[in-house]
């Protein structure tokens, strides 16, 4: 008799979990994917994709909203078809190199990072105008500081030369930092 009552108590457990599951997956109501260029994802339901827009709903809202296709990396729909439109604009850089290298003014900054060395730099002889001087003199210093393995470049003295009728000139001298110590220094942080 207990063997009967057990199996009528399973067979009603399970009814109930499948009935519940077939409910759940009634009542969720699928969203389309729109992806954006610039990451953000829209979980929505596609009303219309035309030559200049996809028109959209959200759940729940009557209102159609519109997103300009040329700022949509590609829709994923329900049934799992992927329409792209859009290829996604970045550069990845290495960290070594010295695109990666950043310029800072503010001491704050380069908190918690170890200082690598100073460098100084000035700008190319070549330079026509104020701009392009001081472009030269930053990428100068982003190379100095990552053949020395750094990370930022904190500014401690910049000048600029020449006046009305001279060839511009810029001159800046910084302390470069990184993300680990010196050598020397975990040799000697090893030993204590």
């Amino acid at each position: 008799m207990k063997k009967i009552i057990l199996i009528i108590q399973l067979i009603v457990f399970s009814v109930s979990i499948i009935s519940a599951q077939y409910y759940k997956s009634k009542t969720e109501e699928k969203t389309d994917t729109i992806f954006r260029l610039g990451g953000k994802v829209l979980l929505v339901n596609v009303v219309q994709i035309n030559q200049s827009e996809v028109d959209y709903m959200f759940k729940g809202d009557p209102k159609v909203y519109s997103i300009e296709r040329k700022q949509v990396q590609k829709v994923v729909y329900t049934t799992g078809k992927v329409e792209e439109f859009n290829k996604p604009v970045f550069i990845e850089i290495d960290e070594t190199s010295w695109e990666a290298v950043l310029i800072t003014e503010n001491k704050e900054e380069v908190d918690g990072l170890y200082k690598r060395g100073e460098i100084s730099a000035k700008s190319s002889p070549g330079t026509r105008n104020k701009k392009s001087a001081k472009n030269s003199v930053m990428i100068r210093l982003q190379k100095k500081a990552a053949n020395l393995k750094g990370a930022m470049v904190l500014i401690t003295h910049k000048e600029s030369r020449g006046g009305y009728g001279e060839i511009p000139g810029y001159f800046m001298k910084g302390d470069v930092y990184g993300f680990e110590p010196l050598e020397e220094e975990k040799e000697e942080d090893d030993l204590y």
